[in-house]
């Protein structure tokens, strides 16, 4: 009977952990002997096109993973322009495990590539480089950024970074008052879009290390996430960054007032993912 309870537990701090690891390192095999075969092609093509098949079967893979595993849902897609620029700006999670989820549904539902700024620090980890070349992940200096923006290009930043999904208490914004998004948006003269997932410190148990700051997430709960985007914040020459990063933040706060429990309830978040399953089948 003990046995049988601890199941569910060691499914999600084991085995699905485990089942991320090894689908990230079968997609990046795949990616490898993908552009091998394909080298030819690779050397004439742009990589956009040339990445657009197994991007578009990764993007299946997360976004089918996301419906079934976490009832992932989004709302407000409307919010996203079907062409042209814009600035998408996340809160940072424990582990931004919302931005495949997010890049999914856009993928499919209007057709566009999102491209996601993430930690320069990450290329160096095995693999990761053909893996963020795929999908569209770059390390985006604010040059490079301002140039896809220029080019017609979504870009989806987390201001926070890893600082705010380790420290930030509860789902607390720790941004720079001149936050780089800002100064972007403003030089690209781009609309803003503020965007918040649910439940998305409930994914993982943290573990903090005795006398340090870093925390670790441990697990993979099946917890209810849902994604709001905001109205946009359309661009204003008369705004200065600093109004740009305060009225992006406000409105990140009224989204996780509005739509995420408080206190944080790992239990409930559990609940809503089944119990409002059940009732769309009933």
């Amino acid at each position: 009977m003990i046995f049988l309870m601890l199941i569910p537990c060691i499914f999600t701090l084991v085995f699905t952990p485990i089942c991320m690891v090894i689908h990230i390192i079968f997609a990046t095999t795949l990616l490898y002997i993908y552009k091998k075969i394909n080298i030819n092609k690779y050397s004439r093509q742009n990589t956009i096109e040339f990445w657009n098949k197994p991007c578009e079967l990764l993007a299946n893979i997360w976004y089918k993973f996301g419906r079934i595993y976490h009832g992932y849902e989004i709302d407000g897609i409307e919010n996203i322009p079907k062409n042209g620029p814009a600035i998408l700006i996340l809160f940072h999670p424990p582990a931004p495990i919302d931005a495949p989820f997010i890049f999914s549904n856009i993928f499919f539902k209007l057709k566009r590539k999102i491209i996601t700024v993430v930690l320069r620090m990450n290329f160096k980890m095995p693999g990761y480089k053909i893996f963020a070349e795929c999908v569209g992940y770059i390390p985006g200096s604010r040059e490079s950024c301002i140039s896809l923006l220029k080019n017609g290009e979504i870009i989806l930043i987390y201001p926070g970074g890893s600082n705010e999904g380790m420290q930030a208490n509860d789902y607390e914004l720790l941004w720079k008052p001149d936050a780089g998004f800002a100064k972007v948006a403003q030089q690209a003269k781009v609309p803003v879009i503020p965007v918040f997932t649910k439940n998305t410190r409930e994914v993982h148990w943290i573990l903090q290390l005795p006398k340090s700051i870093f925390k670790i997430p441990l697990g993979w709960l099946p917890v209810k996430l849902k994604s709001y985007i905001g109205e946009p914040i359309l661009y204003d020459e008369n705004r200065t960054v600093q109004e740009l990063v305060s009225l992006t933040k406000s409105s990140i706060e009224k989204l996780i007032k509005k739509h995420q429990l408080h206190p944080r309830s790992i239990v409930y978040s559990l609940l809503e993912r089944f119990m409002r399953e059940n009732k769309k089948i009933n």
